[in-house]
């Protein structure tokens, strides 16, 4: 067993070449297919890690060497979150869970700076694969549920566990599409055929009816757009902010409520949101002011929730982490920050793939602002991915944009 183990790893690290390629796919496919819950996507960051402990050790602990300050702080913020918790066995699994989430960070920043060719030539086979797979799983939720009142939506919370989460993902795939269309330098024969994917990822998320999925992709266009804009962009930026409150006014008002099924939700869904947020502010202020109530203990105690209903989550990720960590563990949190912002390589040398990183950080901060959960594996892995992708993808202090 022992001579079959070593032949293994013996030929894992001499024939590196075809295994970089796997990594790279279990990559695009932690991030593409991150919230869909039947697919065993949580552990691909730890494989990743493993294998480029196997492929790029020396890589690999420079990294951990260069992030030591920001790894001692995360540990620092988590051991607070536990220690402090009124909970603490439940803080435990959060923060567990959110440790395997933001090691994501390491495999993305390491493969696009060691392989960016390889993982450029992979980004558009495998964005269409994702389309073809969502489009075929709505077509066929659609088939079996399209007799029932709000079929479709019944159809995605039974497949997909929530409609948020399909949402989630196709929304995703439209931003990185729209990202890989303005920064892509292929003939123009595939840009035209791509032009089909942010569009089919569009309509997919505005038939979910997650609505934050829709808002938080319309910044991150927006966003994307500026950035590649040389001229014009304050123009863009009040169109699209035009655009953005033209569409808030048709969600609040209800008018997609009776235009599409799956926008029609019963209740106000601003009282409801401002109801927790006060609830959740005023909690904390009054009983855990200065360590909070700890990781992943929110849905488990009866304080700050002021609906008939328990709540799984705050719906806001700031208030998530006010609600666990308390003024010491956010003020941690904003030193974390504040150094992953200054460490952060603003001139992109390889520029789909920087800014693809920054479409999906502006994507996720949007949507943790209504929903998502900070303390789980998803939403920190997520952001680290993309950060990784910029960091990886960018220099220090010089580089070329490469259209």
């Amino acid at each position: 067993m022992d001579s079959g183990v070593f032949s293994l790893y013996s030929n894992f690290v001499s024939c590196p070449e075809k295994y970089v390629t796997v990594c790279i796919i279990l990559m695009y496919v932690a991030i593409l297919f991150w919230c869909v819950p039947w697919m065993m996507t949580s552990s691909i960051p730890v494989v990743l890690l493993i294998a480029l402990f196997l492929l790029e050790k020396e890589a690999l602990f420079a990294e951990l060497r260069s992030y030591r300050t920001e790894i001692v702080l995360v540990l620092l913020i988590l051991c607070l979150g536990v220690v402090f918790s009124w909970l603490p066995e439940k803080s435990v699994k959060g923060g567990y869970d959110f440790a395997r989430g933001i090691v994501f960070f390491f495999p993305a920043c390491i493969l696009v700076r060691r392989y960016p060719e390889k993982v450029k030539s992979l980004f558009w086979p495998l964005l269409i694969t994702a389309i073809i797979f969502f489009l075929a799983a709505a077509i066929w939720v659609y088939t079996q549920n399209f007799a029932v009142p709000r079929g479709f939506l019944k159809g995605l919370i039974s497949c997909f566990r929530h409609y948020n989460a399909f949402g989630t993902c196709t929304a995703l795939l439209a931003g990185l599409s729209l990202v890989g269309l303005l920064f892509h330098d292929g003939a123009l024969a595939v840009r035209r055929l791509a032009w089909a994917l942010p569009v089919a990822g569009m309509a997919l998320t505005v038939v979910s009816g997650s609505r934050g999925s829709v808002v938080a992709l319309l910044v991150a266009i927006a966003v994307t757009v500026g950035c590649r804009l040389k001229r014009g962009r304050l123009a863009w930026f009040l169109g699209g902010s035009t655009l953005l409150a033209f569409f808030l006014y048709l969600l609040q008002s209800g008018i997609l409520g009776r235009l599409l099924p799956g926008w029609y939700r019963g209740g106000d869904f601003t009282s409801g949101r401002v109801l927790i947020f006060r609830s959740i502010l005023d909690a904390v202020w009054e009983q855990g002011r200065w360590f909070g109530f700890g990781i992943n203990s929110y849905r488990y105690l009866d304080v700050a929730q002021p609906l008939r209903y328990r709540l799984m989550l705050p719906h806001n990720v700031f208030l998530e982490a006010w609600f666990s960590l308390g003024i010491v563990g956010c003020l941690l949190a904003a030193l974390l920050v504040a150094r992953l912002l200054f460490r952060l390589h603003r001139r992109p040398v390889h520029g789909m793939l920087y800014y693809s990183g920054l479409a999906i950080v502006v994507f996720y901060l949007m949507r943790g602002l209504v929903d998502m959960k900070l303390f789980s594996q998803y939403y920190p892995a997520a952001l680290a991915f993309g950060f990784g992708l910029m960091q990886g993808a960018g220099s220090p202090s010089s580089g070329r944009l490469e259209q």
